[in-house]
């Protein structure tokens, strides 16, 4: 009946009866919808549905999706109906939706820039004829105020970059040299299309390969990463940046977040300072114009320039040198040819460029590039624009290499980016299998111009023409990679490292040798180690002295430097000179890598201590405010009074060599009486007790400006006062609550110094350190002169607004902190970054 009521009223009115166009179904509900069935009161109103086709509309431009998106359009329009009502969260009632914010993406992009939305409309009336009666919805004047007028406007909902990765050069220390640095950015977008296979509903925990780890919640076109700041690794610019991916403890693969840039040998590699002012850091520029006066070249050969141009002393780069280079001409690096204008009216725009292919399972590329397999797309974005396919854009070159691929994104004869990678043949297959003493290799899907060598105790094997298998002598206890050589007649060469085809599983260091016997190792030194585990197995962790292990369930390759979060805390748990055991377990378990603060350890001679034959890069700190710092490199018999001369002072002497760390020992020159650890945590523990009955007690300020001395040396987690908070939790809450903002994530890594964990901290504890940190809040109100009447609620507003950057960042706090904040008579209120109440 109700179609049949549908069909007549739009007969009587004359109004098209509406149809899908893919199969020319009816569709009564959409018709119904469209030609009026919203109401003016419900589009006027605050109903949420002007704010869901505005967030569509951005959505569609954020993931630069057209007519024949329908999947993603589908996606977007079901994602934003779902906080409208039940009835308008149906197929068809997106369906309209979803038409809507298309009709107006293509209205926006056929818009001038820089017009208002009056001379928006006037623009659209005289070179759009019709536009209006175009539109799959009829909009009253109503209507048009609610919807049209947002949606025309250019300055409402405009897409975010959404970038997630950003190359740096940045001056090292004393500014003699420049280093290649990543910057994975707070608020980025992993896109959908680098983990195809991934359920788009979780929540990943992304970890790099030092072991950071991040957060990222699934948000349109991808997963939104979640972080305390920008996160800052170390690596070459034309080193890839991988992520390992997981999900409900599970290992989800690994994502190339940047596929790098060309290596300085093989293309010029243009930089401009990030900002204006003082030079701090160098970001990658898309071609030789600048506003700047000087750009930047690294380049592994000495660049030629013309008139016009001045070439500045360079400085040390990664992989090559950096040169200053200023004026208008012409450079040639090699046999490029690069036009280069500074001073100009604005900068080229960056780019971002990302490659979309399934990477190579158990198999690393010698160099570091990337392996993928299958045939790629390319994703591509200037400045702020969203990224967009830019596949067809996309030229192919012959790499430096045997399967290496040159990629550069061209439009209109500019180069916008270029990356390198690995493509191997996607039927190419090597299989490894041990058969007794011996190592079996068989190949298939080798090239028609392709050998095949291994590379064994020292030995290059060479498969023989035509043959599909070899077998070789393998004797060796500590092999735990097998490197297969691929060469051809014309002097390429591609090496790939494959793990040892073990039954057992193994732990392999960063050199690929496999651990035989137990070993002591730093969590710093952890990067680079990694397990293999045969089938179905678990990682297990030991405290010694614990009656049981905790097993997590894994299989597969497993990068260590993943859990180094996890044996962080749990490290912290077993005191300064703790230590949390490692092994990975079938039916038998690899020997024990014993995990701890440090590699190695000296013990001061009277004044001097030998450091032994390697550089040491030593860092002191004083124990006492005001802290004094020293940074020195020594090896040998090194005399630690004439580098310390403060006679009085007590030093915290930290150091790390190629040896990994070394253990922190103190060194007063002028000698003091022996105490044990407990003495000394018994005095700082009194002194703590005072320091919660006094907000202005010195000690708060000392024990924060010692902490920080010490982390910028390695990590606090052997210092006295640090081990101290494992008996006076509440004083480690009082620090998370006296801290700035800014400063609440590295407060809450005390976890991994400390012998606490947060979510175990007794609740009386979280009260006594909540009471502190509101009495510091209200005496420093009172100093600055507030009415005493007041300062008890705006105390309570700033407890609040650190309680929600606690809550934002650990979500399983938020219960201890109400139940903190209730024993003082304070709401259990936590404000967001936005002053919005969080749940």
């Amino acid at each position: 009946m109700g179609r049949q009521w549908v069909s007549e009223g739009l007969d009587f009115w004359k109004r098209p009866l509406r149809r899908r166009a893919s199969d020319g179904k009816t569709l009564f509900l959409y018709s119904l919808l469209a030609e009026g069935g919203l109401p003016d009161a419900f589009l006027s109103r605050d109903s949420g549905y002007a704010a869901a086709l505005l967030g569509a509309i951005a959505d569609i431009e954020r993931e630069a999706l057209g007519l024949t998106d329908v999947a993603g359009l589908d996606r977007i329009a079901a994602f934003r109906s779902s906080g409208l009502p039940a009835a308008l969260q149906g197929q068809e009632s997106c369906a309209l939706l979803r038409d809507l914010a298309l009709a107006f993406v293509d209205l926006r992009r056929d818009l001038p820039a820089r017009i208002d939305i009056d001379a928006a409309l006037l623009w659209l009336d005289r070179n759009r004829s019709g536009w209006a009666e175009k539109l799959p919805l009829r909009l009253s004047q109503e209507a048009r105020q609610a919807l049209l007028l947002p949606a025309l406007a250019r300055q409402i909902e405009r897409p975010v970059s959404g970038a997630l990765a950003q190359r740096l050069l940045l001056p090292s220390a004393g500014g003699t040299a420049w280093t290649g640095v990543l910057r994975i950015l707070r608020g980025g977008l992993l896109p959908y299309g680098l983990l195809p296979k991934v359920d788009r509903g979780f929540v990943l925990r992304l970890v790099a390969a030092d072991g950071s780890a991040l957060r990222a919640h699934p948000d349109l076109g991808g997963w939104r990463v979640e972080a305390a700041r920008d996160l800052k690794l170390a690596l070459y610019p034309w080193a890839p940046a991988v992520l390992s991916a997981y999900a409900d403890g599970r290992a989800l693969g690994e994502v190339v977040i940047d596929p790098g840039l060309p290596e300085p040998g093989e293309s010029a590699l243009l930089w401009r300072s990030e900002g204006s002012g003082q030079v701090r850091a160098l970001v990658p520029s898309v071609g030789g114009r600048t506003r700047s006066d000087r750009l930047w070249l690294l380049s592994s050969v000495e660049p030629v320039v013309s008139d016009g141009l001045q070439l500045d002393p360079p400085l040390p780069g990664p992989g090559g040198k950096v040169w200053p280079i200023s004026g208008r001409g012409r450079v040639i690096v090699g046999n490029e040819l690069v036009d280069i204008v500074t001073g100009s009216e604005e900068d080229e725009p960056g780019a971002r460029f990302l490659v979309l292919a399934e990477l190579a399972r158990l198999v690393r590329v010698e160099g570091g590039l990337p392996a993928y397999i299958g045939t790629p797309r390319f994703l591509g974005a200037r400045a702020e624009l969203s990224m967009r396919d830019v596949t067809a854009a996309v030229q192919v070159a012959e790499g430096r290499g045997l399967g290496i691929r040159r990629f550069d994104w061209v439009e209109g004869g500019e180069r916008i980016a270029s990356t390198r990678a690995v493509f191997l043949p996607a039927d190419l297959d090597v299989t490894l299998r041990e058969a007794g003493q011996n190592l079996a290799i068989e190949v298939r899907g080798l090239p028609l111009n392709w050998r095949l060598a291994v590379l064994l105790d020292g030995s290059r094997h060479v498969l023989p023409q035509g043959a599909a298998a070899i077998t070789l002598d393998a004797t060796c206890s500590d092999r735990g990679e097998v490197v297969l050589e691929f060469f051809d007649p014309q002097g390429g060469l591609l090496r790939l490292r494959k793990p040892w085809p073990s039954r057992e599983p193994l732990l392999l260091d960063p050199a690929g040798r496999r651990l035989t016997a137990p070993r002591q190792l730093s969590l710093r030194a952890l990067p680079g180690w990694y397990g293999i585990l045969p089938g179905r197995g678990a990682v297990e962790l030991r405290m010694p002295k614990a009656p049981r292990s905790l097993a997590f369930v894994e299989s597969g390759m497993i990068r260590l430097a993943a859990w180094r979060s996890l044996l962080a805390q749990v490290q912290a748990l077993t005191g300064a000179d703790g230590r949390v055991d490692l092994t990975l377990a079938t039916d038998r378990p690899t020997p024990l890598l014993k995990i701890s603060r440090h590699d190695w350890e000296v013990r001061p001679n009277g004044l001097r201590v030998d450091l032994g034959d390697a550089p040491v890069q030593l860092h002191a700190s004083t124990l006492a405010a005001p802290v004094l710092r020293r940074q020195v490199t020594a090896q040998g018999l090194f005399d630690l009074a004439a580098w310390l001369v403060e006679g009085e002072a007590l030093w915290f002497v930290q150091g790390s060599s190629a040896r990994g760390v070394m253990r922190p020992f103190p060194f007063c020159a002028k000698p003091r009486p022996f105490s044990h650890r407990d003495q000394r945590i018994a005095g700082y523990l009194d002194q703590m007790a005072q320091m919660m009955k006094e907000p202005g007690h010195p000690g708060w300020l000392d024990l924060v400006e010692v902490m920080e001395a010490a982390r910028a040396g390695g990590d606090c987690g052997s210092l006295d006062q640090v081990q101290a908070l494992g008996a006076a939790p509440e004083v480690a809450v009082a620090l998370l609550l006296r801290s700035q903002l800014p400063e609440v994530a590295a407060m809450l890594e005390l976890e991994t110094e400390a012998p606490i964990w947060w979510p175990a901290v007794p609740i009386s504890a979280w009260a006594k350190g909540i009471g502190a940190g509101l009495a510091w809040v209200e005496a420093g109100l009172a100093l600055a002169g507030f009415d005493p009447a007041a300062t008890r609620d705006l105390a309570q507003s700033s407890i609040a607004r650190t309680a929600g950057r606690i809550v934002e960042l650990r979500p399983e706090l938020s219960g201890h902190l109400g139940l903190g904040m209730h024993a003082h008579g304070l709401a259990p209120l936590a404000l967001g970054s936005d002053g919005k109440q969080l749940p």
